[in-house]
């Protein structure tokens, strides 16, 4: 159905600049082009990646264009089009329809899905311990629904994405128990911060059986491959927009994200007409079209530094610029933490899914470069906006009280803080399949043909190193602006260029087990450089979300890299001396 959204006056019609023109009125921003021939394109100015608001570019490329950039992370818009150019081939906006009136002004009229969640359950009063949120580690909650109890994203133990982010928090001692003691799981997406197959396989070992919750999108949350290894045998795959009842008091709902729907959810949990929304860690949950009646509580995402940039960019912008890059970031995530408060209305915060650390020893430079918002920043700067708002920072086994809006009082912090995280344990794992895994070009070849990218303007230039980051192990390049990608040793031409020096033993790793390339770009493993500088969205999110679901049987070689060039390097030599041993009889031979 059609909503009116906006109405502009014959006057103010006439004002418009030819060109990019942004209105705010009655609480709705717009985006106006208007042609030399007087008729008008029109969007909602809300950018699709994280609900930023457009400007018209000043970048000395865009002049005399249409292009608008968003004021947040910088993504630019044809408004002509209403396509995005950078990153290019991604979302578009959806035009407004205008329609215009007798006496010559203009209303724009959006198009706008009924609301699943807009009836809410009759309101009742709540006893103490009724309806409680429990805190367990990062994104891992617990909710008490009147008499079910429902766990979010277990991460407990290990770490996440590969080798690159590791628990803040020591978890309560008997979290695992808990987590196996309740009556579901919700899994909100596939990245391992939030489905940890290091948690869930202690999980399946104890209840195997324990029901689980995923949205249903078109890539699954859990593949069919993760299941069968994890040993999990009761995953429900539920429809999104729909309630799932628990008894006639309690219900939950799942939603999708905008910017990635294929990808990333949120869930509201409704008791007696009293609602929680974890939002999580959405770019744009539901492209910002939330409940904003009967929440009393949301809970999201509030750290920020929570992929690979910037601080994984210094070798493209130097670290003063990351810093500054990674202070602005924070910013921004602040403002969205802000938008989603006044949206949603709610009566309490709960800052979650930001405890977490790059404490491996070989990741101090992103230590050093990961500005992080504080739980504590992110409530200062909600109570200057929102004052009334009340706001809980959680710790370990601390309970928040929806009866009272009231939580737990935390004890002192290095009660709870990880001190240690058994870093051997884990990262050996990773190395004794790398030492053989992807050792010969063919074998490269044949990775980059599973994964299907290609017909891309884009030149990847792989630069393995050690454990440090110092010396390189071995580098190639791959084009991807053809039929099929090539693998090559040598630059094969000029164009856009994405430079990657990786960690070989995560590189090769992901690639031999047909992981996800986040475990490389949000797991820190990996220092960037592109030229130009253009978000190649497209490239990111295949290698990320979008590899095939049949996994790869790629063999073990027998030998190692480092034995195979340690053979090259001989080989080579001997080269080096027969064609000096020729010369030498030649030159002999001429005197």
């Amino acid at each position: 159905m059609k909503k009116e959204v906006l109405t502009l006056s014959p006057t103010e019609l006439r004002e418009l600049s030819v060109g990019i023109n942004c209105i705010s009125k009655s609480g709705f921003s717009l985006l106006v082009l208007k042609r030399g021939d007087g008729t008008l394109q029109a969007c909602e100015n809300l950018c699709k990646h994280q609900g930023g608001k457009f400007a018209p570019s000043t970048d000395i490329e865009d002049m005399g264009t249409n292009i608008a950039k968003c004021t947040r992370h910088h993504w630019k818009l044809d408004c002509e089009t209403l396509e995005y150019v950078n990153p290019p081939e991604v979302h578009k906006q959806e035009p407004l329809h205008i329609k215009y009136g007798r006496d010559g002004s203009a209303t724009f009229l959006k198009e706008v899905a009924e609301l699943p969640w807009r009836e809410g359950l009759p309101r009742a009063k709540l006893d103490s311990n009724e309806l409680t949120v429990t805190y367990l580690s990062h994104a891992c909650l617990e909710f008490k629904l009147g008499r079910h109890v429902i766990v979010s994203d277990p991460w407990l133990i290990g770490p996440a994405f590969l080798r690159g982010w590791w628990l803040k928090h020591q978890p309560p001692e008997n979290a695992i128990e808990r987590v196996c003691n309740a009556d579901a799981i919700w899994i909100s997406h596939g990245h391992s911060d939030h489905l940890n197959i290091h948690t869930l396989r202690l999980v399946a070992a104890r209840r195997p059986d324990i029901p689980i919750f995923v949205g249903e999108l078109n890539e699954p949350i859990i593949p069919q491959d993760v299941m069968e290894d994890i040993g999990l045998t009761n995953v429900n795959i539920i429809p999104t927009g729909k309630w799932y009842y628990l008894d006639e008091n309690s219900r939950f709902m799942i939603n999708t994200d905008d910017t990635l729907p294929e990808v990333d959810t949120w869930v509201i949990m409704e008791h007696k007409g009293h609602r929680i929304i974890n939002f999580v860690d959405c770019s744009a949950p539901s492209a910002f079209n939330v409940p904003d009646e009967q929440v009393d509580v949301i809970l999201t995402d509030f750290a920020s530094g929570a992929s690979g940039f910037p601080s994984c960019f210094a070798d493209m912008y130097g670290s003063e610029k990351v810093l500054q890059l990674a202070n602005e970031k924070r910013r921004l995530f602040l403002r969205k933490l802000g938008d989603l408060a006044r949206r949603t209305r709610a009566k309490a915060y709960i800052p979650m899914a930001g405890y977490f650390t790059p404490s491996h020893p070989s990741d101090s430079d992103v230590l050093k470069l990961n500005r992080q918002n504080s739980p504590e920043e992110a409530v200062t700067f909600l109570k200057k906006t929102h004052p009334h708002m009340k706001a809980w920072i959680p710790f370990p086994g601390g309970r928040f009280d929806l009866c009272s809006l009231e939580g737990d009082e935390a004890p002192d912090e290095s009660s709870y803080t990880c001190k240690s995280w058994q870093f051997s344990s884990y990262t050996s794992q990773i190395e004794s399949v790398a030492e053989r895994a992807m050792v010969t070009r063919e074998q490269l070849q044949q990775y980059f043909d599973w994964v299907g990218f290609a017909d891309y303007d884009l030149v990847l230039h792989v630069v393995e190193m050690d454990e440090k980051l110092e010396s390189i192990v071995r580098e190639f390049f791959i084009d991807f602006d053809s039929k099929k990608p090539k693998v090559v040793t040598f630059k094969p031409r000029l164009g856009k260029y994405l430079r990657m020096r990786v960690r070989s033993t995560s590189f090769r790793y992901v690639l031999h087990t047909g992981s996800t390339w986040d475990d490389l770009l949000i797991g820190f493993q990996a220092r960037i450089s592109v030229s130009p500088d253009v978000y190649h969205f497209k490239f990111y999110n295949h290698f990320s979300n979008l590899l095939p679901r049949n996994k790869p049987q790629f063999k073990l070689s027998e030998t190692t890299i480092e034995r195979q060039q340690q053979k090259i390097s001989k080989f080579n030599s001997l080269l080096v001396y027969a064609f000096i041993l020729v010369m030498a009889v030649i030159h002999a031979m001429l005197r």
